[in-house]
Formats: structure tokens, C-alpha cells, sequence
């Protein structure tokens, strides 16, 4: 070999090669033990037990990084599937820490250039080579001394410290203490981001329910002013039967007649001596033509003239002249006869929680309304009839199309409408039923899941 290019070739010292010995020692009871299909528990702790004897032996040759990313691996294991795959990985990465598999290499250099350095500096970039803390120390001939020399020579400034708990401890804290920090930073930021979120939802939705509350209110006041007018124009007046009374059946029918409480067992004379509801049709329709009748129902607030138009949704959002509301109008069924009852004439509104509308139509399903008897006959007008209708079942059913049916094929099938419609009800009205009725149904919102329902049969007419 070439003067110029002679090198000292260090093998590992001893303390290197018995950490080596005991790594692969115990990587060879690892790989003996991962043959077994299952690794119980006391497996598990003599391999940890063992590989935490490792990190300790070793300490001398870790980082305070180096020692404290091994021990929270160690930790974390535990948590894994494969417990000997892992371990074995860290048997792995002590060994390539503790001998990195390369050897140092130092050029043999001239006493003349090495007594003009005050350091001597590795000329292989894969070199490992602690820093020497204090090159004053260093003597002008260190051209002799070899490399364990000079690493023994400053072995006080360059070990690594021993293990200590305490300090690793304090590091970890050190390391957590950052990363809550941040997290802090982080969730104070996402935070912040939400409030503003929730600031502006509450914003926006107060602003919306403020609008709609106004309208609500506009709307009310509205069709207050409007009833006002309608009341003085319709000249609502209560009138005695005048002429011959038309029946739904025949007087000599007993069975047919409208039924009252046992305490007054006269009253089917006294409903057919019942004043009339008339109203005067003329000057309403010249305000909206769609109206064909009056309805009034005792025990609620439902005194309004009804409307009728080509579909059932028009009303629903237009007022009694014509003007959109949201409060709507009571309307008939546009399947209905305006002109003739039929077998199941309908009416419709809103159940309006100012009781406008049909939103006192609640009342019917309370004991305070059913039981008092004065609240069964049910008056209305058209413009060219006045009639009574007996109440016979009321109650609160989910929104369905059988009640509001109008048009029946054969009486059987009637018959079985009225007894199912009967059935539901709240209170037994003892009213007597038959295939030759005609029937009344109201129809509005309990809430947003029920519909209220009434039902009341012709009892009598009387044509103007």
C-alpha cells in the first residue's frame, strides 16, 4: 500500500461486541418463540423485560432522542397485533445505533501538517466521530496517538450521560407540554372558527324568525280588518223556519232522528224548532265571487263565509280577497256541489294558532266542547239554503285521504265510511246513522304530525 494512502483500520471495541452478542441472543429467542402460533402474556413480559435490560446495558451508547424514541416504542408494542415482529424491528435499530456497521478511517498523515491542526477531522463523510470539546487539550504530537487514544483522552466530553430516569421523564414533559401547546393553539383556532359559525347561524336565523313573525302578524291584522267588512256586508242574522221544513228523513222514521242526552228527551222537536243561520251573499261576492257559503260552529271561533275554486290549494295561501296569506281561507272541497249537499261535503283551513282560521277546531277533541251539548248542531248558509248538522264523531288521526272521500258507489260501502268514521271518535254522541245520510267534515292541522277531523249529518234544510 501507498504511503499516501496507508489507513488505520479500527475494529469494534469489546463493549460493542457484547451489546452485539446479547442483541442477536435475544433476536434468536424472539424468532424461537414467533414460530409458536399465539404468544401468551408471560412471553410477552420476558421479551419486554429483556429488551428494557438492553436499552439500560446500552445507555452509554444513545442519544437522550435516540433513548427516549426506544423506550416509547417499547410502550407502544404492547398495543400492537404482532408483538415479536416489533420487537425484533427494535433489536434492529439498537444494533444499527450501537454499530453502524462501518469502521473509522483515519489517513495516516505527516508530524509536520498534523502538528499545524489543533483538531483531527474525519475525512470519510460516514465517519462517526463525537466532537471533541476542548481542542486546547490536544497535544502537537497527537500525530502519534491512535484513534481509541484520542477518544479515551476526551472520554470525559464526549460519553453520552447515563440513563436517568428523572431526565427522560422530564423530557417526555418537555416534548408534551409543546404538543398541548399546540394542540391548544389549534383547538382555540377551531373554536373560534365554530362561535363565528354559531354567531352567524343565530344571526341569521333570529333575523329570519323576526321577518316571519312581522309577516305572521300583518297577515293577522289583515285578515282582521277584512272579517270586520265581511261581517257588516254578509248581515248575519239568526231566522225562524219559515214554510215547510225539509227533513233528511222522514218525521215517522224514529230511528233516524237526531239524538240528545237523555236529560232532554224532547229535544229532537227542539233541534227542529232551532233558529236558522242566514247570510246575505250578495255584497260578499261582489268583494270575491269564488263564495258559496257560511259555516259556524258553536264552542270555537269558525264564523266565516267559505269559498270554493278549481283546486284545494289555492285558499291555502290566498286570503278572502284574493291577496296572498299565508293565513289562508276556509274553502270547500273542489270535488263538492257548491250548489247541492252530497254525500261528505268538506271543509278545509289552516289551524292557526291565534284560533283565526280553523285553528279553534282543536276544541272539539277536548272533553270541555264534547261534553257540552249545546256545541252539537253546527249552522250554515248557502245562497240558496240554510240547514242544521248534528255532530256525530270527532278526533285527531295522521294525515290520510279515506275521511275526505266524497263520492261512495253503493250505500253498503257509505255505511261502512260512517261506522269506521264513528269508531274513531273521541265521544260517543249517540247518534243514530244511516246509508241515507249526507255528512259535513271539517278538516284542519292539530299539529305538524295530527289532523283534526269533525263530523256532523244533515239534520235539516230549509230553501230560501
Amino acid at each position: 500500500m501507498d504511503n499516501d494512502k496507508d489507513e488505520y483500520l479500527f475494529d469494534d471495541d469489546e463493549e460493542i461486541i457484547n451489546s452485539k452478542k446479547q442483541l442477536d441472543s435475544y433476536g434468536r429467542r424472539v424468532k424461537s418463540i414467533q414460530k409458536n402460533e399465539s404468544l401468551d402474556e408471560d412471553e410477552y413480559l420476558f421479551l419486554t423485560q429483556e429488551m428494557n435490560k438492553i436499552i439500560s446495558d446500552n445507555k452509554d451508547n444513545f442519544s437522550d432522542i435516540e433513548l427516549l424514541e426506544l423506550t416509547e416504542k417499547l410502550d407502544k408494542i404492547e398495543l400492537t397485533k404482532d408483538y415479536t415482529t416489533e420487537l425484533l424491528e427494535l433489536t434492529k435499530q439498537i444494533k444499527r445505533i450501537i454499530n453502524p456497521g462501518r469502521k473509522y478511517v483515519i489517513p495516516k498523515v505527516d508530524k509536520a501538517e498534523n502538528t499545524k491542526k489543533e483538531k483531527v477531522t474525519p475525512l470519510s463523510s460516514t465517519s462517526v466521530i463525537p466532537k471533541i470539546k476542548n481542542n486546547k487539550e490536544i497535544e502537537k504530537n497527537d500525530d502519534k496517538l491512535t484513534l481509541k487514544e484520542l477518544v479515551d483522552k476526551n472520554t470525559d466530553n464526549n460519553k453520552i450521560k447515563p440513563f436517568d430516569t428523572q431526565e427522560i421523564k422530564k423530557l417526555k414533559s418537555t416534548i408534551e407540554n409543546t404538543n398541548i401547546k399546540k394542540n391548544k393553539k389549534k383547538v382555540s383556532k377551531i373554536e373560534k372558527i365554530i362561535w363565528t359559525v354559531i354567531f352567524i347561524i343565530s344571526i341569521v336565523t333570529f333575523l329570519a324568525l323576526s321577518i316571519r313573525f312581522l309577516r305572521w302578524e300583518l297577515e293577522n291584522r289583515s285578515n282582521k280588518h277584512q272579517l270586520v267588512n265581511i261581517y257588516e256586508l254578509a248581515d248575519i242574522n239568526e231566522v225562524v223556519a219559515m214554510g215547510a221544513i225539509t227533513d233528511v228523513e222522514e218525521e215517522k222514521v224514529p230511528d233516524n232522528k237526531p239524538s240528545i242526552p237523555e236529560s232532554r228527551p224532547n229535544d229532537y222537536w227542539y233541534y227542529m224548532s232551532m233558529s236558522m243561520l242566514n247570510a246575505n251573499f250578495d255584497e260578499l261576492k261582489t268583494i270575491n265571487n269564488d263564495t258559496v257559503g257560511w259555516i259556524q260552529v258553536p264552542g270555537t271561533n269558525i264564523n266565516y263565509p267559505y269559498v270554493q275554486t278549481t283546486d284545494n290549494s289555492y285558499y291555502l295561501k290566498h286570503s278572502f280577497n284574493k291577496s296572498y296569506n299565508s293565513a289562508g281561507w276556509v274553502f270547500l272541497d273542489y270535488r263538492n256541489n257548491k250548489d247541492e249537499y252530497g254525500k261528505n261535503t268538506i271543509l278545509y283551513a289552516h289551524g292557526r294558532l291565534d284560533d283565526t282560521m280553523f285553528g279553534s277546531l282543536r276544541n272539539v277533541v277536548s272533553p270541555s266542547w264534547y261534553n257540552n251539548s249545546n256545541n252539537y248542531v253546527i249552522k250554515t248558509s248557502t245562497p240558496t239554503a240554510n240547514a242544521l248538522w248534528q255532530v256525530f264523531s270527532t278526533y285527531k288521526i295522521v294525515p290520510e285521504s279515506y275521511y275526505i272521500k266524497t263520492k261512495f258507489s253503493t250505500d253498503e260501502e257509505f255505511d261502512t265510511f260512517i261506522n269506521t268514521v264513528t269508531s274513531r271518535s273521541v265521544h260517543d254522541f249517540k247518534v243514530n246513522m244511516s246509508p241515507n245520510d249526507k255528512i259535513l267534515t271539517l278538516s284542519s292541522c292539530y299539529d305538524s304530525t295530527y289532523r283534526v277531523v269533525l263530523h256532523a249529518k244533515l239534520i235539516r234544510i230549509e230553501e230560501k
